[in-house]
């Protein structure tokens, strides 16, 4: 299989929220599917790239990964334009022009089972655009720990948070229903760490409804990642 480097390391930091180095890539017919769950089972990602964002694509089955992070960090972002990977047996092997890299990989049976995005119903949507929710978040790291609340209005979401620096934002979003208010603690910026930045392109579109897990859809020209996250509330979630 091969694929331009910097649209794999883009997608897998992406969906690891920080913190998972062991999952499966799951390649099917249609594409690399991979679903993770934190430790906490506070917040979970599932996450798919499209055969066609792929230059050479094949159905090859389940391949187990651990220290995903460090295969990101350290290992595929020292090759350059182009990656081609093979499976042959428990090794995975990635070259380039310059150079190539084999390494063992996980037996399947060792990877925690990640449960399918549950079906939930939601009493609206908001879209925030990624420059903006990066900024507040920026803005309340001035705490140490916070709450961040998103209350809807017609039309738009306002965001809060507590702490000794309480900032409130104002986000115009089209056909979003006023009446929700949820709150969720420190998971939701650990689930989107990968996407936030100052200069990011697009929006991400939050479906909510009061004191219920969140689900926040990221989406491309070549993937797709949905994150779910437990809110912050007197009764406790888990995913």
């Amino acid at each position: 299989m091969k694929i331009e480097t910097k649209k794999l390391i883009t997608f897998l930091k992406q969906l690891r929220m920080g913190e998972i180095n062991t999952c499966l890539f799951k390649f099917e017919d249609d594409g690399l599917h991979i679903s993770t769950n934190s430790a906490a089972q506070s917040h979970a990602s599932y996450a798919f790239i499209k055969k066609e964002a792929f230059i050479e694509y094949s159905a090859i089955g389940n391949v187990g990964i651990d220290e995903l992070g460090c295969l990101v960090d350290k290992v595929l972002k020292k090759f350059n334009k182009e990656l081609d990977f093979t499976v042959e047996g428990n090794m995975f092997t990635v070259t380039s022009k310059e150079k190539s890299v084999g390494f063992e990989l996980l037996d399947e049976k060792f990877v925690a089972d990640t449960k399918d995005m549950p079906d939930l119903e939601y009493a609206t949507t908001f879209k925030i655009p990624i420059s903006d929710m990066f900024s507040f978040v920026d803005d309340i790291k001035a705490n140490k720990d916070v709450i961040l609340t998103f209350e809807t209005v017609e039309g738009g979401v306002m965001l809060s948070n507590t702490g000794k620096y309480k900032y409130k934002r104002n986000i115009n979003s089209e056909n979003t229903k006023g009446g929700v208010k949820c709150m969720f603690a420190s998971p939701v910026i650990s689930a989107l760490e990968g996407i936030l930045s100052k200069d990011g392109k697009g929006d991400l579109i939050f479906h909510v409804k009061t004191d219920y897990p969140i689900r926040i859809d990221y989406v491309t020209e070549d993937y797709n990642i949905s994150f779910l996250i437990a809110p912050w509330v007197e009764k406790e979630w888990t995913l």
